[in-house]
């Protein structure tokens, strides 16, 4: 009883060593997110601090040599503002972390308990390669047959220093990596950590509905990156993705996942199910957006014995109709379970021997009680 009294006791003061913490000491700003070292620019950032009557203390911690250039103001209000001012030179390239802590003080400590909270904001910073450097990305739409490819080449510096121009080669292939053309871009020059985009057009005449990718590679003062993007070129189709193979006997689902393979929107979309020339599904209509996928099914019902059947697949879209034959498994049911009576017997046995050897151990040991009892008299 004296030990659940403790142990009690004990709980109720951590809880109220935890109970200021569920009011919480916040502290609120503008994200910064990613910081990009910028030589000569100034970030000043406001903060809030509530949820707490006490006095608190600012503390920066990390890298040396960020530290030279970052700083808090003091708390006024229980606000204050955090200033990253960047000298014109710059540091070792590399992403760097600093951490803002802000905590309470006790202005009048006494003897006892006390909680005081705390709260920490980490910060990264990245700094960039010291020579000219870019990163490339490359951007192609899929479109219908006919019709050409936009493709957009972003290019970001990712240096301190100018490139006069940038440009970029992209070489269109197919899905066996045979070149089918290229175009060249523009030139455009590209200030120290900016961005900019260069636009090409490829003409898909004479290319038929299929998967198709791209290759930039982008040339700027004597040096080269490279970046790729898929593309599709479709036309009006519906096609199948994926079906329901294997049936059970009796009620069963079926679903069919289908695929609209053009750039505009496929209406009046649905599906009837055959086996052995017999409708067994007339599926519900949907409407799928350009390049959507959805899977629509429901419930039929199976009087075929088991085995391996030709199915087919009625499909209807935009007051067109195409068929796809398809193969479809009814499964055996499944076999009552039999009761294996050697199982059962070696179940019994062994539970009979369990309960055998726990009389003969509880009757042991009431001789040991019995014999112990004789010997204190």
């Amino acid at each position: 009883m004296v030990r659940a009294i403790k142990r009690g006791s004990v709980f109720f003061i951590l809880f109220l060593i935890v109970l200021p913490s569920l009011h919480g000491l916040t502290l609120s700003g503008r994200y910064l997110g990613l910081i990009l070292y910028k030589p000569g620019d100034t970030i000043t950032t406001n903060y809030k601090i509530s949820g707490t009557d006490m006095p608190t203390e600012l503390t920066l911690s990390g890298n040396e040599e960020l530290m030279k250039f970052i700083s808090v103001s003091e708390v006024k209000g229980n606000e204050f503002d955090l200033t990253i001012a960047f000298p014109e030179t710059l540091i070792p390239s590399g992403m760097y972390d600093f951490s803002l802590s802000v905590r309470e003080v006790n202005p009048d400590p006494k003897p006892g308990l006390a909680a005081l909270l705390a709260v920490n904001k980490r910060f990264n910073l990245q700094v960039y390669s010291h020579e000219k450097d870019i990163h490339v990305g490359l951007s192609a739409s899929n479109v219908n047959v006919g019709t050409p490819v936009p493709f957009k080449i972003h290019i970001e510096s990712q240096g301190y220093q100018d490139i006069e121009s940038v440009r970029g080669v992209i070489t269109v292939y197919d899905a066996k990596n045979k070149t089918l053309g290229s175009i060249t871009t523009e030139s455009k020059p590209l200030p120290a950590l900016e961005f900019v985009t260069l636009d090409a057009s490829f003409d898909t005449t004479g290319l038929p509905p299929a998967d198709y990718w791209a290759r930039a590679v982008v040339f700027y003062d004597g040096e080269e990156k490279e970046a790729t993007s898929q593309f599709k070129i479709g036309n009006m189709d519906l096609m199948v993705r994926n079906y329901t193979s294997q049936l059970d006997p009796g009620f069963s689902e079926f679903n069919v996942i289908l695929y609209n393979n053009w750039g505009n929107e496929l209406r009046n979309v649905f599906f009837k199910l055959y086996l052995n020339g017999t409708e067994l599904l007339h599926s519900s209509t949907i409407t799928l957006a350009p390049w959507q996928e959805e899977t629509v099914g429901g419930i039929v019902k199976i009087e075929q014995s088991p085995g391996k059947y030709n199915g087919l697949l009625h499909l209807f879209f935009e007051g067109e109709q195409k068929e796809q034959e398809i193969q479809l498994e009814i499964r055996s049911p499944p076999e009552p379970q039999q009761k294996n009576n050697s199982s059962i017997f070696t179940m019994m046995a062994t539970s009979g021997i369990v309960v055998v050897l726990t009389g003969l151990v509880l009757l042991f040991m009431k001789r040991r009680i019995k014999k112990r009892g004789n010997n204190e008299f």
